[in-house]
């Protein structure tokens, strides 16, 4: 495992106390709590996927997908969460450069959102 990965799974796993100490928390509010947002902000989770030339990771998707297995498995709200959110660096990556730069001029940058399905469902035959 490269240094790059090293960093971005002690910064991940450093998660997992703030998450248990807030996770009644999230219950009541049924929202993330702030000091979980912060502690991904401060771990600059939400960038993990955005190229390191916007201040971001750069991280391969299997590595992202394992993170995302790793958070859930400290809470699956927050884990939601944190898929959701650190999904901007595929979400946006049509946009220009200077558009991108502002979009993720800080850590705490997120974007969350879907894609449209554009198939069409079938019924199969018998």
């Amino acid at each position: 495992m490269n240094a790059k990965i090293e960093s971005v799974w002690a910064r991940t796993r450093a998660l997992r106390p703030i998450v248990e100490a807030h996770r009644s928390e999230a219950d009541i509010l049924r929202s993330l709590p702030d000091a979980i947002a912060q502690g991904f902000i401060n771990a600059n989770a939400y960038r993990v996927l955005v190229p390191e030339d916007f201040g971001g990771d750069e991280i391969d998707p299997i590595t992202y997908y394992d993170l995302i297995e790793e958070v859930s498995s400290y809470d699956g709200s927050v884990g939601w969460n944190y898929c959701i959110g650190s999904t901007s660096g595929i979400m946006l990556g049509d946009l220009p450069s200077e558009r991108l730069r502002a979009i993720f001029a800080s850590a705490d940058s997120c974007v969350a959102g879907a894609g449209r399905p554009t198939g069409r469902a079938l019924p199969s035959a018998p």
